[in-house]
């Protein structure tokens, strides 16, 4: 819908955690996610979701876990 909107956790936080990623914000634990929530209570920053470009939440993850869900329900399956 065009008149949704999105929360800039970047620009509710402290400038001397600048620059934030989601893993520096996952680092900063507790503190972190009040002032998320802060931000979104009180709708500080919110940006029209059609003028944000969304890209990957970590960009350089340091190993990428799967979950395989293709396994056999039958045994007879294999056969």
């Amino acid at each position: 819908a065009p008149d949704e909107e999105i929360c800039d956790l970047t620009a509710s936080l402290p400038e001397q955690w600048q620059p934030v990623n989601a893993k520096s914000f996952l680092k900063r634990g507790e503190d972190a996610f009040r002032r998320a929530d802060e931000a979104v209570r009180e709708r500080r920053n919110f940006r029209s979701l059609k003028d944000v470009v969304i890209l990957a939440p970590v960009v350089q993850p340091k190993q990428v876990v799967t979950v395989i869900n293709n396994y056999l329900r039958d045994p007879r399956e294999a056969e």
